[in-house]
């Protein structure tokens, strides 16, 4: 990853005040002419501690014991 690449990606992160995960951060990148892979930005956020803050969480259909 180059110099250009690093900047924009954490820039990237701070513009969003850290909602973006490496997904998104690869999505953004491949408009602007970037071509990487996102094992390549999520190696890099993990390298630089750079981990998103939001954790959306899974639908789980599981209620338990329903009685009637």
């Amino acid at each position: 990853m180059s110099n250009s690449d690093i900047d924009k990606t954490t820039r990237l992160k701070k513009e969003n005040e850290g909602r973006y995960g490496y997904k998104r951060i690869t999505f953004e990148l491949k408009p602007s002419g970037y071509t990487i892979n996102h094992k390549t930005v999520l190696k890099f956020m993990i390298e630089c501690n750079i981990g998103s803050l939001v954790m959306i969480s899974r639908y789980k259909s599981y209620k338990g014991e329903v009685r009637k």
